[in-house]
């Protein structure tokens, strides 16, 4: 079983913005395959990933979506150094959620993970709010000029995340009954 990992991210591994169109995206797999950093069947399938609307779904949702772009390269860089992950988690509260879910679970494939760092990320999936990703993918979509033929997957999807969201809540609820939720 595959761990999430930010770095196999699309966007990350194409160091490509979110709103990247397809042309931007054809010349970024050019120049990461000249650059040689990751393996062309590597690069190849985040190309695709990025061309077909539903897998560029998962890389968006699996992205730090909801950080600006310009706030991504020191996030990522401080997870590049395994000896500071444990301070880093602890230090995401500032990070909005969506992202913070994702550094969290990224940071969780690397090391134990204790209760409280998993009651962070459950918070964080908390206070996920499906309505608002929409809206920010679909800017990103309009930008990038990416097809609409996905709008009804989007929809399913958020409509997932959001049952996801209520159950989260409803288990820290039963494992710590007296703390409440923001």
């Amino acid at each position: 079983m595959a761990s999430f990992d930010l770095f196999r991210n699309p966007f990350v591994l194409l160091d490509l913005e979110l709103s990247a169109s397809a042309k931007q995206v054809a010349e970024a797999f050019e120049d990461a395959v000249a650059e040689g950093n990751s393996s062309e069947t590597e690069l190849a399938a985040a190309r695709q990933a990025l061309l077909r609307p539903v897998l560029r779904l998962d890389a968006e949702l699996g992205s730090l979506l909801d950080t600006p772009q310009r706030e991504w390269r020191p996030i990522l860089t401080a997870l590049k150094r395994p000896q500071s992950l444990r301070k880093l988690w602890k230090s995401l509260t500032n990070v909005p959620p969506l992202s913070r879910s994702n550094i969290l679970a990224h940071i969780a494939s690397r090391i134990p993970a204790d209760p409280s760092m998993l009651t962070a990320w459950v918070n964080a999936q908390n206070g996920i709010k499906p309505d608002i990703v929409y809206l920010e993918i679909e800017q990103f979509r309009k930008i990038a000029a990416s097809s609409n033929q996905i709008v009804g997957h989007y929809r399913l999807r958020l409509t997932s995340l959001k049952n996801t969201k209520r159950g989260h809540s409803l288990m820290l609820s039963q494992v710590h009954p007296t703390q409440s939720m923001l």
